[in-house]
């Protein structure tokens, strides 16, 4: 019952976003309530439905503010489901160019499950990793990148098949060169651009930096409080941590942009990884 109410209401939700018949936060709030909806339990199920209604918001959002491109058919639900950009062939070379780099992305998953299964056996042959702060902070760090990087690759390049161009969700985080290039170029594209077009520059922009960039931080720090809370953990100790991690790179982030440096590649590279 539950998850077919959670489903009613995404196809209620999405026609009357697409009919432009409800306003920006409405929608924001509807979208943040399917995931109650559905059963807590398995809560990889509960992730997924969160991690959806997480992209059905911001699709709302720019559905409301008139910045939906004019789909039809398929075309228009891929966009109101998928965390991605499409763009269609201009031509059957063009097409054909794009199933090949489907291809090549579907590859990409195989290795990726490869470590996948590899941090999943040295979660457990290791008692509590939990209690290795580094250890665990880096093994978490890898996982949860493999994980969702994984999942991209996989719907991306399936629906490149079809011929459809679909924008990069990742850009190779590893080689990001300080925290501004990697939150703002690298790491989660989707929720880069969306933040770009509605917070920052509404917000000031260039003209005022820190604001718009701290609010931007600020936004993404309570999207990801609210996932910990949709995905079944509920408030407890660790509130607000999540919040305070998104604000403390907000913070790097200005300061890396503020005072860039100049040094080689290799040495920025190992310097932000640090």
């Amino acid at each position: 019952m539950a998850l077919a109410l959670a489903t009613v209401a995404a196809i209620l939700l999405a026609l009357a976003v697409r009919a432009d018949r409800i306003p920006g936060p409405l929608g924001v709030a509807a979208s943040g309530s399917i995931p109650f909806l559905t059963p807590a339990s398995p809560q990889w199920f509960r992730l997924v439905v969160s991690a959806f209604a997480v992209v059905w918001a911001a699709r709302a959002w720019d559905r409301s503010r008139g910045r939906a491109p004019d789909l039809e058919g398929w075309r228009y639900w891929l966009w109101w489901l998928m965390p991605a950009d499409a763009q269609l062939p201009r031509n059957r070379e063009e097409a054909t160019a794009h199933q090949r780099a489907g291809l090549a992305r579907l590859a990409r998953v195989l290795p990726k499950a490869a470590v996948l299964a590899g941090l999943v056996l040295v979660n457990r042959s290791v008692d509590d990793i939990t209690t290795h702060r580094f250890a665990f902070g880096a093994w978490s760090l890898v996982y949860l990148y493999a994980f969702i990087s994984a999942i991209a690759d996989a719907t991306t390049g399936l629906l490149m098949l079809t011929g459809l161009r679909m924008s990069e969700t990742f850009e190779r985080p590893m080689f990001a060169r300080s925290s501004a290039e990697f939150w703002g170029r690298r790491w989660n594209r989707f929720v880069t651009r969306w933040a770009f077009r509605n917070v920052f520059i509404p917000m000031g922009g260039r003209r005022a930096p820190i604001r718009a960039t701290m609010l931007v931080f600020t936004i993404s720090g309570l999207m990801h409080e609210y996932l910990v809370v949709a995905c079944g953990d509920g408030f407890g100790r660790y509130t607000g941590w999540t919040l305070s991690f998104f604000l403390l790179h907000g913070l790097a982030v200005v300061v890396s942009t503020r005072w860039r440096t100049r040094l080689p590649t290799s040495p920025a590279i190992a310097l932000h990884q640090g």
